[in-house]
């Protein structure tokens, strides 16, 4: 009884937060999916003026471990920034009591049981695409911590993701190595300097890879790397030849959240100065 009021309060305080800053997630469908005798869930938000005539593009967002759809939304202001700039964005839910995604090397009860989040993920772009106006050529993957996690095994492994947005994530671990993707695929990432969850600097319960060298891998080691210094964070442009830029955000000070998200408002008591959704859509535009 205590948790559960506990989660309504924690609902309720979002709700609350999302109005002052104008998050909106109103309109948002749920849909279900068969896949390995498991019933998946997703939810869907068509931009406001949404018509089967024009083609839009697809963001899939991919929450945190023991997080969900609703709250991601909520977080991200995803469904807002999709109203505004006409794109489709999709929530998915992952498995377990606490939900997770199988990224190979991390986490939770996905993991444990092996189940095949990639397959999932590839039948649900490929349902999207039946069932709404989905512009094929545009299909993005944005995940936080676990979930940007599983976004990097999808970049890798699905040939129809055109780009990955990475928050709080990693690439892979120091006993399970990750692989680069073996096509050109924008990559955005963020990190906080003081993540305790998913080190910066690697290591943690699952011996995480660091952002460094995950972006090296990532990379194939081949690129110009050009630092800029900003109030609060530092970002960086691995240029690579004939490829399209990967880049990285550190952001000083920081832990392990999405940041300019209501958490780091609620966190922070002020108004972050950077929002990973702005400066990731911007950057999936381009």
């Amino acid at each position: 009884m205590i948790i559960f009021a506990a989660v309504i309060f924690s609902l309720l305080l979002l709700l609350i937060f999302s109005m002052l800053f104008d998050r909106s997630f109103f309109g948002t469908k749920n849909y279900s999916l068969k896949i390995d005798n498991l019933e998946r869930t997703y939810n869907v938000h068509l931009p406001k003026g949404y018509s089967g005539g024009n083609k839009y593009p697809l963001v899939i967002v991919l929450h945190g471990l023991s997080d969900n759809p609703t709250l991601v939304e909520l977080n991200s202001g995803m469904s807002k920034k999709a109203d505004r700039e006409k794109f489709i964005a999709l929530y998915p839910k992952g498995t377990g009591k606490s939900p997770s995604w199988n990224a190979q090397f991390c986490c939770g009860e996905a993991r444990k049981n092996k189940v095949d989040d990639v397959k999932f993920i590839d039948s649900l772009v490929k349902t999207a695409i039946l069932d709404f106006a989905v512009d094929k050529n545009r299909i993005f993957v944005v995940g936080f911590s676990n979930g940007g996690m599983m976004a990097y095994r999808l970049a890798a492994e699905l040939s129809n993701i055109k780009g990955v947005g990475i928050i709080a994530g990693t690439a892979g671990s120091k006993s399970d190595m990750p692989s680069a993707p073996n096509r050109d695929v924008a990559t955005i990432v963020f990190h906080g300097e003081n993540d305790k969850s998913v080190p910066f600097r690697g290591g943690g319960e699952f011996s995480f890879l660091s952002v460094d060298e995950s972006l090296d891998i990532w990379t194939g080691g081949k690129y110009d790397k050009k630092a800029e210094e900003k109030e609060g964070f530092v970002k960086t442009t691995y240029k690579r030849e004939n490829e399209q830029d990967v880049v990285s955000y550190v952001v000083n000070g920081r832990s392990h959240v999405w940041f300019g998200g209501l958490q780091d408002y609620i966190y922070s008591l002020k108004r972050p100065n950077i929002f990973a959704t702005d400066i990731i859509w911007n950057f999936f535009k381009a």
